[in-house]
């Protein structure tokens, strides 16, 4: 068991499909002890429904676009759990419209939105986390990119130009943190 004894805190858990809970259930799997955020108050019913088939396992709300909540979320995790040894962050969001649309009408707000969220919120994840000195040494900070970022898919848009952001970030990050024994990566999952 690779994580035995390990905490980790998966960021954006959604539904049984989303990568985040594929994510946890091998980290849980691996002996991970498994804690989430999620987003908004409304999704809280459906996510502790959810990981209630983890033993213990325990859920925040968090929202990313503010550094007071992720602060507030964040020492709420310390005050239990201690130094955490992971962040998944499996955040992401683009207005539909500019999804669909093609990239050229991307709106000054919709661009805003989409780097924010998808990009500028792990960078705030991280720096937080920092900050209130919650990374057990050797933690590991993990960001979930797609191939879009570097490649015009149809459709993908706005969301393409977030996650060349993040990886970008991913990189500054891993320079800062690195000597901290702190590993920042970003990963393509894949299907």
């Amino acid at each position: 068991m690779i994580l035995k004894d390990k905490t980790i805190l998966i960021m954006g858990i959604r539904n049984k499909w989303s990568i985040a809970w594929g994510a946890a259930m091998s980290a849980y799997e691996n002996g991970a002890n498994v804690i989430f955020t999620f987003m908004g108050e409304d999704n809280r019913a459906k996510v502790e429904e959810l990981i209630s088939e983890l033993p213990n396992a325990k859920a925040y709300e968090c929202d990313v676009s503010s550094d007071e909540a992720i602060k507030n979320t964040f020492e709420e995790i310390k005050k239990t759990y201690g130094k955490i040894d992971g962040i998944l962050h499996s955040i992401a969001h683009a207005n539909t419209e500019d999804l669909r649309n093609n990239f050229i009408n991307t709106s000054r707000e919709g661009f805003s939105h989409a780097v924010e969220v998808s990009s500028y919120s792990f960078v705030a994840i991280a720096k937080i986390a920092n900050e209130l000195d919650m990374l057990a040494e050797d933690a590991s900070l993990v960001s979930l990119t797609y191939h879009g970022s570097t490649k015009v898919l149809p459709g993908y848009n706005v969301m393409g130009v977030a996650k060349a952001a993040l990886e970008c970030s991913v990189r500054y990050l891993s320079e800062n943190l690195g000597s901290k024994n702190v590993r920042v990566n970003a990963v393509s999952a894949g299907p």
